[in-house]
């Protein structure tokens, strides 16, 4: 057998593997940004809910810097470090809401057992 005839199959596992390893340094490198940023402990002292401008208004990032908070807050929901809803923060009153909601701000970031365990607070 020829062992330069690849099949798609082999490919694209090929394919897979380079990728994986090429990039799996990504998932540490967001977690250990959003320890740094504090980004758990913001959340915390919110009632374990918070939206974007709240995680960043609790943590020292600046105001502009809301959009590539808003990509790692996405990559780390994904990863399950965090979870994200569309369900309002706990204690949002209905103006806030409204308002939250008319700036696209409807995504709501909540703890997990894992983004629990990066608070550097004492958990009550």
């Amino acid at each position: 057998m020829n062992m330069d005839v690849q099949s798609p199959e082999d490919l694209i596992h090929a394919q897979y593997l380079v990728f994986h390893h090429c990039f799996s340094y990504v998932k540490s490198m967001a977690l250990k940004c959003a320890v740094d940023l504090g980004i758990s402990d913001a959340i915390h002292s919110r009632g374990c809910s918070a939206t974007l401008s709240e995680i960043v208004a609790g943590t020292w990032i600046n105001a502009s810097r809301m959009p590539y908070v808003q990509r790692l807050m996405h990559f780390l929901s994904i990863s399950g470090v965090f979870v994200s809803s569309d369900d309002p923060p706990a204690g949002a009153t209905a103006s806030s809401q409204t308002a939250g909601l008319a700036g696209g701000e409807a995504v709501v970031y909540k703890l997990t057992p894992t983004s629990r365990l990066l608070c550097r607070q004492k958990q009550a």
